[in-house]
């Protein structure tokens, strides 16, 4: 008897001493988005005009306007490249004959500083897997790393973007989740919010490093954002850097991070 209640106390202190611990434990601390993170951000914005002539006389309408997202991730002695969705970037510069109209594309870059930015160029893209970076005629204050390392399944990440377009000087959502896997072998999933605005935008590790890019979502649920899957990415951005070093006088600093 006297064992067993030795043996009842010994368990119960242990227990104890567990809640205790467990109780004055401090949680992990999750990392601040760094403001250079945020300085990096972009807003994409585009509207589209349609422009109709008779009798010499032309009138021209606005007739839609969509938003998208984008991070600066080089600086070169011409400006500062954007990377985002091809299908954000694939009408810049562009007009299309539709019978008696025609169609214009006008974008805007929109930083969290606030500025403005309307000099534009494609620099390259790839339809496929919806990847694109755009020339800025002008240098950002920041820019974001691209990682070395593809994220683990189960890994926290972090986005910022435009849903909706909801977007202002000082202010980006900014929303945080995990890498569920790879859909394909082009295409990961992340359990990120997502709406019309979030395509091209950023997803980042913990260290703010660059590991996916969002381009679409499944109908019917808003947490599943589908990305470029890393080593695509990765891809695409190693195969312009090496085309760049070929013309090294021209580049100003690079930090993609290869």
């Amino acid at each position: 008897m006297h064992h067993f209640r030795a043996y009842y106390v010994l368990v119960s202190s242990f227990f104890c001493l567990m809640l205790i611990s467990c109780c004055t434990m401090k949680p992990k601390r999750i990392n601040n988005v760094p403001q250079t993170t945020y300085h990096s951000f972009v807003k994409i914005h585009t509207e589209v005009f349609a422009k109709k002539c008779s009798n010499k006389i032309c009138e021209r309408i606005q007739i839609n306007a969509y938003a998208g997202s984008g991070a600066a991730v080089l600086i070169m002695k011409e400006g500062t490249l954007i990377l985002t969705a091809d299908h954000i970037c694939n009408k810049l510069n562009k007009t299309e004959k539709l019978k008696d109209f025609t169609i214009s594309f006008h974008m805007k870059i929109l930083d969290y500083r606030g500025n403005s930015y309307n000099d534009l160029s494609l620099v390259k893209n790839d339809p496929k897997n919806d990847i694109c970076l755009i020339l800025v005629k002008d240098e950002f204050l920041s820019i974001t790393p691209v990682s070395q390392q593809a994220p683990h399944p189960g890994e926290r990440v972090y986005n910022l973007a435009a849903p909706l377009g909801i977007f202002k000087k000082g202010m980006v959502p900014t929303f945080e989740g995990f890498y569920s896997g790879d859909y394909s072998d082009d295409i990961s999933l992340y359990t990120i919010p997502t709406q019309g605005g979030s395509s091209g935008s950023p997803i980042f590790n913990d260290r703010f490093q660059i590991i996916g890019l969002v381009h679409s979502k499944f109908g019917g649920i808003e947490n599943i954002a589908l990305s470029v899957s890393f080593h695509t990415l990765y891809e695409f951005l190693q195969n312009y850097q090496n085309r760049q070093s070929l013309e090294k006088k021209q580049l100003k600093k690079i930090k993609l991070l290869f």
